[in-house]
């Protein structure tokens, strides 16, 4: 009876899909994935996929973040500004825009890499396309539909909605969506649950106790 249950979460991930929109993945999912990543020693892939979703980014804040780009308050107190206007660069909402991680490793993982780089040094070497190739594979791997890397900028917010951790008007400063309609694209607590159904209960318990070794977040959110 467990074999069909992936076969059934396809369909139902085909019914609920909207082009255009994006889905989410489920958290769990991204913590066997960055696992995975470190075991095969693919640490620059395993760091910016950590910091990736837990700050809700997209793929040209991984490519473009710089050292500098980091302040580091304390051991659990970090703030990233993305798009840095001193270099000329925006995102899609502006320059300057900034981030605060929830999860404890991410503040180990970006103090580290900090430190080991040189103000304008880049903070991630990893191409797009590397990336895109062992996210396909581990997907085929794990019976899961091919998605884009970008459904890992809607498992955030899909989470959080689903949870209540955060408000919809948090989840917008957060994401940094300029309108309404941008952020109810990509809270989608309904996909965030279709998301969970997509995995083998093997692997979600596994990506459970995974995603505990990220630590706690806030009881309150900070962002």
């Amino acid at each position: 009876e467990l074999l069909h249950e992936p076969h059934r979460a396809l369909q139902a991930w085909s019914r609920l899909g909207v082009v255009g929109e994006g889905s989410p993945v489920s958290f769990e999912l991204i913590a066997l994935f960055e696992d995975e990543l470190r075991r095969k020693n693919e640490i620059e892939a395993a760091d910016a996929l950590t910091c990736w979703s837990d700050m809700w980014w997209r793929w040209q804040d991984v490519e473009h973040l710089c050292a500098e780009d980091v302040a580091v308050a304390g051991p659990l107190e970090v703030f990233v500004v993305l798009g840095a206007r001193s270099r000329g660069e925006r995102t899609k909402t502006g320059s300057d825009q900034g981030v605060v991680p929830d999860y404890p490793k991410t503040c180990r993982i970006l103090i580290a890499r900090k430190r080991a780089r040189k103000p304008r040094e880049r903070m991630f070497q990893i191409s797009s396309k590397r990336f895109s190739a062992l996210w396909g594979e581990f997907l085929a791997r794990h019976g899961h539909s091919s998605l884009p890397p970008h459904s890992i900028r809607h498992t955030g917010p899909s989470r959080d909605a689903y949870l209540g951790y955060r408000t919809l008007p948090e989840i917008q400063k957060r994401g940094r969506w300029v309108t309404k309609e941008g952020v109810k694209r990509y809270s989608k607590s309904h996909m965030y649950v279709n998301a969970l159904a997509m995995l083998l209960p093997a692997d979600r318990e596994r990506g459970e106790q995974l995603l505990r070794l990220w630590g706690e977040r806030p009881e309150i959110s900070r962002q």
